[in-house]
């Protein structure tokens, strides 16, 4: 499972955004058995709290790698939200201006 994350992860980038998965099968392997361990003692009701130990083990493990500035993103973006906010209003509203 770690190599699969780490193989995935550490190949999946778009122009301006990649990822870095370091996740070590040691850490991968000590969490589930204790997770297992848990599940037996607690007669499987541990389960829920297993699957969020697991996947916050994973999630930290990766790194958001950014090339740019995140600003501007934002900024543009900001910038197209205001002007679809106006339309969405008029649809609310049904309101209809036609030229």
């Amino acid at each position: 499972m770690s190599r699969l994350q780490n193989l995935v992860w550490n190949h999946t980038a778009s122009q301006h955004v990649g990822f870095e998965s370091r996740l070590r099968a040691s850490s991968l392997a000590w969490r589930m058995l204790k997770n297992f361990f848990f599940m037996v003692i607690t007669l499987g009701l541990y389960r829920p709290f297993a699957v969020v130990h697991t996947t916050r083990l994973r999630l930290e493990s990766t790194q958001v790698l950014v090339q740019g500035d995140v600003n501007q993103w934002l900024d543009t973006r900001a910038a197209a939200q205001a002007e679809a906010a106006g339309d969405a209003a008029g649809d609310v509203l049904g309101i209809d201006i036609g030229l």
